[in-house]
């Protein structure tokens, strides 16, 4: 089943999981060209290029087909915050992340990307509580490590 986008999408998502950023959009890409609508490569490919700040207006158009598909899906709205901040349209991403924070308050993820927008506002007092919080919701190793570049930041 050569045109089947599943066992690319899985590729991808392994390679997203080990880091290995290039590898896993060049396999998103891929699912997209058999499946244009499939929302978690939409999604995934999104979040990675604005991770990496690559390519951010795409990224944009990316997360927003995603939307489309599936508007109440946090994780998409995680992106679009990710990519607002990335793309200085911070009040756009406070606004975003402030919801996913407060519907799951939890989540060291959304909690990271919501410091990053206050940071970016100029509130290091919030940014830095945000980081805290999010230090105790068992961030993955790549979130430890950008939570720890902020917090020097921040002093």
């Amino acid at each position: 089943m050569p045109n089947d986008p599943v066992p690319v999408l899985e590729l991808a998502m392994l390679y997203d999981v080990t880091g290995r950023n290039d590898m896993a959009r060049k396999e998103y890409e891929k699912v997209l060209k058999m499946d244009p609508n499939n929302e978690f490569a939409l999604n995934n490919l999104a979040y990675s290029q604005a991770d990496d700040g690559v390519d951010l207006d795409n990224a944009l158009a990316y997360a927003k087909r995603a939307q489309q598909r599936r508007p109440a899906d946090p994780n998409i709205k995680d992106t679009l915050g990710l990519i607002y901040i990335k793309k200085s349209l911070t009040d756009d991403g406070l606004r975003i992340l402030t919801e996913l924070v407060q519907s799951d308050p939890k989540n060291a993820t959304y909690r990271l990307h919501l410091a990053m927008a206050l940071y970016q506002k100029g509130d290091k007092a919030k940014a830095k509580r945000e980081l805290e919080s999010a230090m105790q919701f068992k961030p993955t190793g790549k979130e430890q490590t950008r939570i720890k570049e902020l917090m020097a930041k921040i002093g």
